[in-house]
């Protein structure tokens, strides 16, 4: 129990540290710091603390800046990020932002499989939490060529279609993707008229440079 407490002082303090909104800087605590994120230890940590750290593990690996570390320290993160996830898995299962977690820890270290079943449980989850939606949209998008990461995305879809933002980033993203904008368009047949309108609103405004 000593042990325990004293790990999760520990990573109180990663979670407070300056710097907390730096991908770089994010990157290389969590490296630094890695043994607080294990499995075990997580399962004692408060529900503000739990997410919070996986607030964390999202802004390092979801900046542009985590691409341009060389690859020991992004999979280092990932890995640290992918136990943290485990661990709070481990005790609440249903959580879907530590299945967005570890789907983005799977996905950095090449390993599809388990991205997709992690995306998959944070979707069956968490379906209609608009910034997950938004999260996992913008982590399938790159991937979005392959059939079944384009039946993720066409499931959260039609979440994110119903919120300002969610529509926005929809419609951003599938301006420059094939895939995304069928997927846009075969939605956009199903919405009533009020929410059509809003949605060719949207598009409209993207457009005006």
């Amino acid at each position: 129990m000593f042990a325990r407490r004293l790990i999760e002082i520990a990573l109180s303090s990663i979670v407070a540290a300056t710097g907390l909104f730096y991908v770089v800087a994010e990157g290389r605590a969590i490296v630094q710091t890695g043994a607080p994120f294990a499995s075990g230890p997580a399962l004692g940590l408060a529900p503000e603390t739990r997410l919070a750290a996986l607030h964390r593990c999202d802004t390092a690996m979801s900046g542009p800046g985590f691409g341009m570390q060389a690859e020991l320290p992004r999979r280092a993160i990932a890995g640290a990020c992918s136990d943290l996830a485990a661990g709070i898995l481990d005790d609440a299962p249903s959580h879907g932002f530590a299945h967005l977690i570890a789907a983005t820890a799977a996905a950095t270290a090449g390993d599809t499989v388990s991205a997709a079943r992690h995306l998959t449980a944070s979707q069956d989850f968490a379906p209609f939490e608009g910034w997950l939606a938004e999260r996992r949209l913008l982590l399938l998008a790159p991937r979005i060529a392959d059939a079944d990461t384009a039946g993720l995305v066409a499931r959260d879809a039609t979440a994110l279609l119903h919120t300002e933002t969610g529509a926005a980033l929809l419609i951003g993203l599938a301006r420059t993707s094939v895939p995304l904008r069928d997927i846009l368009l075969d939605k956009a047949e199903r919405l009533d008229p009020a929410e059509r309108r809003r949605m060719f609103r949207l598009a409209h405004q993207s457009a005006i440079p």
